[in-house]
């Protein structure tokens, strides 16, 4: 019987060591996959950042080009009368 505990007890001490050496792998699995995820590669940051600073200058173009229409227009109204103006100017 005594040999029968202990045939049981090296039986449950290399279970025990199996399920934890597979906790033990699942666990790194889960974690180089975290981080594998958690960003983009360098050359990715680059061209992101590139299209960024590309999307930034046309923005600023537009910008520069908007405020140039607002000045005509400011000028174009002060210029010229408007409907109710020029018919009170002509009379």
């Amino acid at each position: 019987m005594d040999e029968a505990l202990k045939l049981f007890a090296v039986m449950m001490a290399l279970g025990a060591a199996g399920g934890g050496v597979y906790a033990l792998i699942a666990f790194v699995n889960v974690m180089v996959k975290r981080m594998e995820g958690r960003g983009p590669a360098p050359e990715e940051l680059e061209a992101r950042v590139a299209d960024l600073e590309l999307r930034l200058e046309d923005a600023e173009r537009a910008a520069g080009r908007i405020a140039d229409v607002e000045e005509r227009m400011d000028f174009v109204e002060r210029v010229l009368p408007r409907p109710g103006e020029a018919a009170e100017r002509g009379s």
